[in-house]
């Protein structure tokens, strides 16, 4: 049986290494990095430590940045630049100066003759429930 070598599987894969794609385009690799670093290379996939290409991305890529020589536009139509980020549906809550300004606001948003609740965040008496549901869900020891 014979085996194949990694070069032989990446091209089953339709993949090529970011030097294979400098060498192919006839530039020195650091350019490579520069255009994938800044977004304008074609699209890349990181494994390990690797930079891979895939041969179809590359090939696209290379049509979408064919250059008529008479005209010196692009051959294809440039994509849309992206839409703006939405700003954020709800506003940054504000955080209080001092815990007795959230008391304040607490008091003076509750309704009046309503009485201030247990804070969430303390143990709640239970008054034996856990140990009567404990005892009536285990068998009991002889």
């Amino acid at each position: 049986m014979e085996t194949l070598s990694t070069t032989d599987v990446r091209t089953l894969l339709g993949i090529i290494t970011e030097d294979e794609f400098a060498r192919a385009v006839g530039v020195v690799a650091d350019t490579v990095t520069t255009w994938r670093t800044s977004g304008e290379g074609p699209p890349f996939f990181r494994f390990r430590r690797n930079i891979f290409y895939r041969t179809a991305d590359v090939i696209q890529w290379m049509i979408e940045n064919t250059v008529d020589t008479r005209t010196n536009e692009y051959m294809m139509p440039r994509p849309a630049p992206l839409p703006p980020r939405p700003k954020r549906a709800f506003p940054k809550r504000q955080q209080s100066a001092s815990p007795e300004g959230d008391a304040t606001r607490a008091a003076a948003a509750r309704p009046e003759g309503a009485q201030q609740t247990k804070s969430t965040h303390q143990p709640e008496e239970r008054g034996g429930a856990v140990e009567d549901h404990v005892a009536s869900v285990l068998p009991r020891a002889s």
